[in-house]
């Protein structure tokens, strides 16, 4: 909702489930190729505890989301 200024349908919320489910099974089968390389990406390292195969699908469907051409940007 933050991101396209509106709520989003029943239908691209089922397409965003599935997306991170499948994500999420592919890093957790895959972590080596999958999660570990968008787990060390970034400025600050991963707090310890975190779920990398996780986080990684989460990052998948942000990623998505902010490559929408209806994504709100400031310039």
């Amino acid at each position: 909702r933050n991101i396209l200024a509106r709520a989003p349908s029943a239908a691209e919320i089922a397409l965003l489930k599935i997306t991170h489910n499948e994500q999420l099974e592919h890093f957790r089968t895959d972590a080596k190729e999958g999660s570990a390389p968008l787990a060390k990406a970034g400025a600050s390292p991963s707090a310890e505890g975190v779920d990398t195969a996780e986080a990684a699908a989460w990052t998948v469907v942000a990623q998505i989301l902010l490559n929408l051409d209806e994504t709100l940007t400031r310039e």
